[in-house]
């Protein structure tokens, strides 16, 4: 879905999410990169993957309905989804593929920063 929108170049992409990156107010950058390393950064690390996993349930697999009328109880372990999750075709309306794009844009250039961090910090 991504690809469709920002293309497949990873370097075309990764320029837009420096540019992207770069327009943002210091506030915002200190804001992507809390909770701070700090210790062995393990903490951290789990807080943000903690943080990308409930925005995916939320924002992301929370909007969709089943195209089945039938209400099923939804695991936060995609591993646990009901086979019709693991199955069935999802299709999208152009505000929520937007919207998703959005998101992922948001999360990629999220990762490449905490990263960048992380890297930096081993470095040290």
């Amino acid at each position: 879905m991504l690809e469709d929108y920002l293309g497949n170049d990873d370097r075309t992409l990764a320029r837009q999410l420096v540019r992207r990156w770069k327009k943002l107010s210091q506030s915002d950058r200190t804001a992507i990169l809390n909770p701070s390393l700090t210790g062995d950064g393990s903490v951290t690390v789990r807080a943000w993957l903690s943080e990308s996993h409930d925005l995916a349930v939320t924002k992301l697999y929370g909007t969709l309905t089943s195209p089945q009328l039938e209400t099923l109880e939804v695991s936060s372990k995609c591993v646990e989804a009901p086979p019709i999750f693991k199955s069935t075709v999802w299709m999208l309306d152009d505000t929520a593929a937007e919207d998703s794009v959005q998101l992922m844009e948001q999360q990629l250039m999220k990762a490449g920063a905490r990263l960048a961090a992380l890297l930096n910090a081993t470095a040290q």
